[in-house]
């Protein structure tokens, strides 16, 4: 510009114009690119600074902050206008605005709050609150939380719900610029990658506490162990073509040896230390070889096969022994991982069972050895076990007859009308016993059962226990005792049931097994003659009329019923005979009266009107 003089006083200007509109607007827009690049370096360094994720977010917020000079920036969770609570999980402030709620702090979601929300989902970037903006930010908020201006975007981590990632202004009133938004939007984007991590993080954390606690806290003893070695030496063998491993093992002992000192413990839980007796975790780490034995060599053999067959797992029973020299029988189980996955972390568990083993083989000692024969019988009436009294019995081997039905063995009459009652019986939670007799193949047997219920797991009765014993040589011989007997009375002539306690004899001849008749014979039998009989006075004063000093009846006297004449002659008292001693354990029985009136005191029947037995010994002859 020149200035245009008249005489010696400025009279006007003269100057050029040029627009320089573009350039400026150019000159912006390049200084605004270089913000924004120097901006996104910052959070770049930021997000790479640190491995730990939750510093890594503080200090892109912190970065945030200082990008747009603002006042707070902070992240929110949930961005859900349906939950009743959200928190603030992280915040950068300035000392002169300080937050309202602290971090992890839950917040209840009222009506503003939960308007804010969907108007942030319903959005697919940022989203600007207060003056001069499309959303007005409500009052009530603005008062409480001190706020004039805001922008804010909701975050969608993968795995997790949305978050709310916003900037606030205290100071004053402000609208972002379009650059500004866009800054935003994408320190926006890689806070939604971080938050992503740190979720999945937190996942492999938690999942990683869960597993130490289970792996600690199990009771089962629990082995992580690297198999690498042994992996690689199994496939070295197979592509020199060995194909059978278990035959290579046995014509090679010392590749079991060299096989076992290639496993690497890397890790026992606390279960192991206690299950063998070490006296602590690197005691146990450092003696692996002290608690294997032969026998635990032979389910290693089986380790290998199962990795050269490819398989997932093995499971099987082994012997190992403490580092006190305890011997222990355990459930081995080993878990492999999937091809092509590597072997540097399978795990082996080893279930103690010793004590289950002892009582197994003390249970199956008993059940083998017992004199009678037990059976089990499942809800569907199959014979689930046998013993060897069993097989013997029905003279089939143990193999056959696990599997049949009852009544496939028994019989279906049989089945039927005893066995089937009886196990329902059980099966509804009844002891049941009785006693009968059963065909078999050796014949008819009397036979004694006791079922029992068996309750493996819970309260209804899954398999009935069944102890038989064979009672046909006691009932056999029982039988042939009451034969005899029976016929023992048929031949007493007082034991005729037509003759109901008379007994036919010549008339004064006394009977044959009487005191009076031996007392008569004998005299006749050392002087060659008749004797009278010695009467004493008892017996002279009870001697009936009508009847001859020898006992027998009187012909004058006139024919009359055995009861009118033995009261006429007792004077209306019973005749009472001498008592007479069971044959079989010599009690003196209780009197009983037979249908002539006589009372006799005899252990047997003395005719058909007497119901009565021995009272000590149940004898009836």
């Amino acid at each position: 510009m020149t200035v245009v003089l008249e005489g010696d006083r400025p009279a006007r200007l003269r100057g050029v114009m040029v627009d320089i509109t573009e350039r400026r607007r150019a000159e912006q827009e390049r200084q605004a690119r270089r913000w924004a690049s120097e901006s996104m370096d910052r959070v770049n360094r930021a997000i790479q600074g640190t491995h730990d994720l939750e510093q890594m977010m503080s200090d892109v917020l912190d970065a945030a902050l200082s990008i747009f000079d603002c006042d707070r920036a902070w992240l929110v969770y949930p961005c859900d206008p349906e939950a009743l609570s959200h928190g603030l999980k992280m915040q950068r402030t300035r000392p002169e605005f300080p937050g309202l709620y602290g971090v992890g702090v839950d917040v209840p979601v009222d009506a503003e709050m939960a308007g804010v929300l969907r108007t942030v989902r319903a959005s697919n970037g940022p989203v600007q609150f207060g003056p001069g903006s499309h959303h007005p930010l409500p009052a009530k908020m603005a008062e409480r939380l001190g706020v004039q201006s805001r922008i804010v975007m909701a975050l969608y981590p993968k795995g997790d719900q949305p978050y709310m990632f916003g900037l606030s202004q205290c100071s004053h009133p402000r609208i972002w610029t379009p650059q500004e938004e866009r800054v935003f939007q994408e320190i926006g984007r890689r806070l939604a990658d971080a938050l992503t991590s740190l979720s999945m993080f937190r996942s492999l954390r938690e999942s990683e506490k869960r597993y130490r606690y289970i792996f600690e806290s199990t009771g089962v003893s629990i082995w992580e162990e690297d198999f690498s070695r042994v992996k690689a030496t199994i496939d070295e063998l197979k592509a020199r073509g060995v194909r059978d491993l278990r035959e290579y093992c046995a014509a090679h002992p010392e590749f079991v040896e060299q096989a076992i000192t290639m496993v690497k413990i890397l890790d026992v839980n606390d279960a192991s230390v206690k299950l063998f007796a070490a006296g602590s975790k690197d005691e146990l780490l450092v003696s692996p070889h002290k608690v294997v034995v032969p026998e635990t060599r032979e389910a290693f053999v089986k380790v290998l096969i199962a990795i050269a067959e490819g398989r997932t797992s093995f499971e099987g029973e082994t012997v190992l022994q403490s580092l006190k020299g305890d011997r222990l029988t355990g459930l081995l189980t080993v878990t492999f991982p999937r091809p092509p996955a590597p072997f540097d972390s399978v795990l082996v568990t080893v279930t103690d069972i010793t004590e289950r083993k002892r009582a197994e083989y003390l249970t199956g000692h008993v059940f083998e050895t017992a004199p009678d024969a037990i059976y089990i019988v499942g809800r569907d009436y199959r014979y689930q076990r046998v013993n060897a009294v069993f097989e013997r019995r029905w003279r089939m081997p143990a193999e056959q007859i696990v599997g049949m039905r009852m009544d496939d063995l028994a019989g279906t009459v049989p089945f039927e009308e005893t066995y089937k009652p009886n196990l329902d019986r059980c099966f509804a939670g009844e002891e049941v016993s009785f006693v009968d007799w059963f065909p078999t193949p050796a014949g008819r047997q009397y036979l004694a059962a006791t079922y029992s219920p068996l309750r493996p797991d819970s309260e209804r009765v899954e398999a009935v226990l069944a102890i038989t014993r064979d009672l046909t040589d006691h009932a056999r011989a029982s039988e042939a005792l009451a034969a005899g007997a029976g016929g023992a009375r048929a031949r007493h002539p007082r034991c005729d049931p037509g003759r109901a306690g008379r007994v036919d004899r010549p008339r004064g001849q006394p009977a044959a097994g009487s005191h009076r008749g031996r007392r008569q014979r004998l005299p006749q039998l050392a002087g060659g003659g008749r004797s009278r009989p010695r009467q004493g006075p008892r017996r002279a004063g009870r001697r009936r009329e009508g009847r001859s000093p020898s006992g027998g009846r009187d012909p004058a006297d006139p024919p009359a019923r055995d009861e009118e004449r033995s009261a006429a002659s007792t004077g209306g008292r019973q005749r009472r005979h001498p008592r007479r001693r069971c044959r079989w354990c010599a009690a003196r029985c209780a009197a009983t009266t037979c249908r002539s009136g006589w009372t006799w005191r005899r252990p047997y029947r003395p005719c058909s009107a007497i119901g009565s037995s021995c009272s000590r010994c149940s004898s009836t002859s």
